[in-house]
């Protein structure tokens, strides 16, 4: 953080860079402090990432519309030519059953809507990766 004496207050510095354009040396208290804030903040991330989120349960009418769009996306899904494609190298036993992603579960409860939304994602597009 530095002072801009044309706004009057501190700023954050991009790059540790003075108000003047002026790189400021190595070792200087203002770059020890960025380098220091930018590593409080990447343990900061890693430790919410890690946090195990409590999803409150939701209430009973809004769980099963919840639920209905989640197995519906999982059955659209399904019903895609590349699925159908998987679904029958796997019968002809060319494909094995570890070689496939797995299919999110649209019963779990404890899935928040954006966690059930990227795994929706991920699985899709892993099954556009796989070789047919």
């Amino acid at each position: 953080v530095a002072w801009c004496p044309n706004l009057c207050r501190s700023y954050e510095a991009p790059g540790a860079q003075t108000p003047g354009g002026k790189r400021l040396r190595s070792g200087s208290a203002v770059e020890d402090s960025a380098a220091a804030a930018a590593a409080a903040d990447a343990a900061a991330a890693e430790e919410e990432a890690a946090a195990v989120v409590n999803v409150p349960a939701p209430i009973p009418e809004e769980w099963e519309r919840r639920n209905r769009k989640r197995t519906a996306s999982v059955a659209a899904i399904k019903a895609m030519p590349e699925y159908e494609q998987v679904v029958q190298l796997r019968a002809r036993g060319e494909m094995k059953q570890e070689d496939l992603p797995l299919t999110p579960d649209p019963d779990d409860e404890t899935t928040s809507k954006r966690s059930w939304e990227t795994s929706v994602m991920q699985w899709r597009s892993a099954l556009r990766r796989l070789p047919l």
